[in-house]
């Protein structure tokens, strides 16, 4: 008999809930989670790795990355040569999966923009 993950949607209160679908409804944001889940193993990516994948400036690029760092769906790491990578948060994982968002349909939706743009999220590297 296998455990059910408690649902982390039902222990946010109704504001939060609601903070939340309004952050997901864009779809960049959600683009950007994607490419980053994408990298999650391999550490996450910097800020110029993520623009060149999403194709954005970098005035529109800090402001989605701070909506999505001030709602706890990504983390702020720094490498050893004091770098910093963005990465999903545990929460933001929990969260996309709740709302049917798994890697798998993720990275098909991000492969797809980046082939549009004639890039391949392979050839990033972190």
């Amino acid at each position: 008999m296998t455990k059910k993950k408690k649902s982390i949607l039902n222990t946010l209160d109704l504001e939060e809930q609601i903070r939340l679908h309004s952050i997901l409804s864009e779809e960049i944001r959600v683009a950007i989670l994607g490419t980053l889940l994408y990298f999650n193993q391999k550490g996450g990516l910097q800020f110029e790795d993520i623009r060149n994948a999403i194709g954005m400036s970098k005035g529109s690029l800090a402001y989605h990355l701070k909506k999505l760092v001030d709602a706890y769906l990504i983390d702020i790491t720094i490498n050893k040569d004091k770098k910093r990578s963005y990465i999903v948060s545990e929460k933001g994982v929990q969260i996309l999966e709740e709302f049917g968002l798994t890697k798998t349909k993720l990275t098909r939706v991000v492969n797809k923009k980046a082939r549009a743009r004639g890039i391949s999220l392979e050839g990033i590297t972190t």
